[in-house]
């Protein structure tokens, strides 16, 4: 989508800023992720100022795009981190993350990593299964440290995005079922190195209809309230992210004020709790665009048109995995007609596009195309399959830019092999 004054056309040049993207590719070469830095600054302002009359910390969700200058970017407004794993945060503390602000999500925690978290004296665990609260109980004995947790809940609701991205039902693999939870927060409060703080859920991603939050809310305020009649204190509530964005024109950004009614107003008679959000893609998709050059124009007998580029599902597989949709635009305007194309990458797979059955303007051997709202699960979710290089990044400021990740080399693909 076109976001002015972020991302727009002037003169039929697309510009990102106040800058052409056409003169950063001269310098960096494609395929290329750029990301705008005022966009980025612009969503958490949206974020903030819809939620400016309740306690809130703003973790920034690191999966989506984990390059510790985007980080940095938030840390630098006062938001925390939400991590998933010992190499997130790692990138969290390199970004200037304040530990008392990084919550550890995610599964499949292994001790090492637990401990690494421990270390650094985060925030809190939220813990998703009763083993795990186990052996966050035990290291924390063994390094004489009293840790603060809180449980992962699913409240049941249907978040009615697609199934690959739904978290919080009880045949998904994340949080512990509600029945289950009350025992486990029981258990919890007779560990000696286990210090209850909070409640968390995560219901899905890519939520455009917030009604979902208004009942899980719901959901967690009542549980809440039992567990303080349990003389269990909760502090935190986090609700994690999931708000989503409009990737095609016939949607629209959900009404933030809404959003934030949804979540806070089931706890106004419950007092000194600190909601903690986890907005992602939110903060970092619409910022985000992926520069690619075309190689060749290839034309079949049965009238099928391929537009076959230098990136692909190695760099962004949000549409093989997802089929979800990313508009592409031309770099230069030329006011052509439009074809019908697929748009392919050079992988050795079928499931290798960016988009089938397209209307874009008439591309010819070397035009440069953007992917739009390519911010979120783009690089974090890139691969080197088929040996292919990773993208350079850049960071876009006013008139000013910054390359934040190198282009790779050859040498780097054999990085750590023996």
């Amino acid at each position: 989508m076109i976001l002015e004054p972020y991302i727009y056309y002037k003169e039929n040049q697309l510009m990102m800023e106040e800058l052409k993207i056409e003169d950063i590719m001269k310098e960096t070469g494609t395929p290329a992720y750029l990301y705008s830095k005022g966009s980025l600054l612009n969503q958490l302002k949206q974020l903030k100022e819809a939620f400016q009359n309740s306690n809130v910390l703003f973790c920034y969700s690191l999966k989506v795009c984990h390059n510790i200058n985007i980080a940095n970017v938030f840390v630098n407004e006062g938001c925390g981190i939400d991590i998933v794993s010992g190499g997130e945060l790692y990138r969290a503390l390199k970004a200037g993350a304040d530990p008392k602000k990084i919550v550890y999500s995610g599964v499949a925690k292994t001790s090492k990593e637990i401990k690494e978290a421990i270390e650094a004296d985060i925030l809190m665990f939220n813990v998703e299964s009763e083993q795990e609260l186990m052996r966050i109980n035990s290291i924390a004995a063994s390094m004489n440290k009293k840790v603060s947790i809180s449980l992962r809940i699913n409240p049941g609701v249907d978040a009615k995005t697609h199934p690959y991205i739904t978290t919080g039902m009880k045949e998904n693999k994340f949080g512990i079922d509600c029945e289950m939870g009350l025992e486990i927060y029981k258990s919890a409060m007779q560990m000696e190195n286990i210090n209850i703080c909070g409640i968390d859920l995560h219901i899905g991603s890519q939520l455009l209809d917030i009604t979902p939050y208004g009942e899980a809310m719901k959901v967690v305020a009542d549980y809440v309230r039992t567990l303080k009649s349990m003389n269990i204190p909760i502090k935190y509530v986090d609700i994690g992210g999931g708000i989503g964005i409009p990737y095609t024109a016939d949607k629209s950004t959900p009404d933030l004020l809404e959003y934030a009614r949804l979540i806070t107003e089931p706890f106004k008679d419950l007092s000194e709790i600190t909601f903690i959000l986890e907005p992602g893609r939110f903060l970092t998709a619409q910022a985000g665009l992926l520069i690619t050059e075309v190689q060749y124009i290839k034309d079949n007998s049965y009238g099928k048109r391929f537009v076959i580029v230098d990136t692909g599902m190695h760099h962004l597989i949000r549409p093989s995995l997802y089929q979800a949709y990313h508009e592409i635009i031309p770099v230069i305007k030329k006011e052509k007609q439009k074809n019908k194309v697929d748009v392919v990458g050079p992988i050795c797979e079928s499931s290798d596009f960016l988009a089938k059955d397209r209307l874009i303007e008439e591309a010819k051997q070397g035009d440069l195309l953007a992917v739009t709202d390519a911010g979120a699960y783009g690089m974090s979710m890139a691969s080197h399959y088929n040996s292919h290089e990773l993208p350079v990044e850049v960071l876009v400021s006013k008139d000013a830019y910054k390359i934040i990740k190198k282009r790779e080399t050859y040498v780097d693909l054999l990085q750590g092999e023996l």
